[in-house]
């Protein structure tokens, strides 16, 4: 039996022996997917690092609109920042 065929019948089996039963009956699609995708630790590192990204951009936006919302100047708030070079 292949592995696709023995997870599927193993997820039946536990539907069928009242084992995780509305789980899987509620969630069965997407535990079968998480079973027969690979995972793959160099794209777990990816998403983890653009996700930091992604926060660290966020915050310094919200550092920005706050400083500017305080009546801070672009000059001002660019050297808060240590942007002092960066032409915006």
């Amino acid at each position: 039996m292949g592995r696709e065929d023995a997870i599927r019948e193993a997820a039946s089996d536990c539907v069928k022996r009242n084992v995780l039963k509305r789980f899987l009956e509620n969630n069965g699609g997407e535990v079968m997917s998480m079973l027969l995708t690979e995972w793959n630790w160099d794209d777990a590192l990816r998403v983890q690092k653009e996700e930091g990204r992604q926060e660290g951009r966020q915050e310094e936006r919200r550092k920005l609109l706050e400083l500017l919302e305080q009546g801070i100047t672009l000059s001002e708030v660019k050297k808060k920042l240590g942007l002092d070079s960066v032409k915006l």
